[in-house]
């Protein structure tokens, strides 16, 4: 089960929006976006849900049914930023992207999470060295394996990261936490920008 999969907004869900996350094609048309939610419930502190963009403006779903990404072009996250590069990092999901790129790092994320690739994403990889990033989480290395084996062939080189001393990490621990054991401040920046240098290696 993917992350948006076991965060998607079920019917009646009550909640308040604390980010939102665009995707636009490489010059930067709206295509679609992303909202997280947060809740107040420890059982389930967030969900998502997705709007497309029409003609001028957000459209949610009209009904529950509703495939609101029905017919738009699916692409990772902050394309723009890395379609002229040849380097990519691969985080797993957009706050980890975020936190990131913040650092000067070139980032991207699935809208659908590790576990849900969808294929056509594959060719904006092409010639790419892809370092992946992954949660540490009851699924290990499985989705980063399964979206190398997808990119191979397509991208130049990938490579798959893991955080030092990973098995003593706690459960569903992402990027997030790794930056997070080095306070944000200012003089502390060069020493977060250490840390994913050192994933990345």
């Amino acid at each position: 089960m993917s992350d948006f999969e076991r965060y998607e907004r079920k019917p009646g869900q009550r909640g308040h929006a604390t980010a939102w996350y665009t995707y636009t094609d490489e010059v930067g048309n709206n295509l679609f976006r992303k909202i997280r939610c947060a809740t107040g419930d420890p059982a389930q502190p967030k969900y998502f849900y997705f709007e497309r963009w029409e003609g001028d403006r957000w459209r949610g779903k009209n009904f529950p049914e509703e495939k609101i990404l029905a017919g738009v072009r699916i692409v990772p996250y902050r394309l723009p930023s890395f379609a002229g590069k040849s380097t990519v990092i691969l985080c797993e999901g957009e706050k980890d992207a975020e936190n990131v790129a913040a650092l000067g790092f070139v980032t991207t994320t699935s809208p659908f999470g590790h576990a849900n690739w969808p294929v056509e994403m594959t060719p904006c990889f092409k010639d790419k060295l892809v370092l992946i990033l992954y949660d540490v989480d009851r699924e290990g290395h499985h989705y980063p394996e399964m979206i190398a084996a997808t990119l191979w062939g397509t991208a130049r080189e990938i490579r798959i990261c893991s955080f030092p001393d990973e098995a003593t990490r706690p459960h569903e621990f992402d990027v997030t936490d790794y930056l997070a054991e080095v306070p944000s401040s200012d003089t502390k920046r060069r020493d977060r920008v250490t840390r994913i240098r050192e994933l990345l290696r």
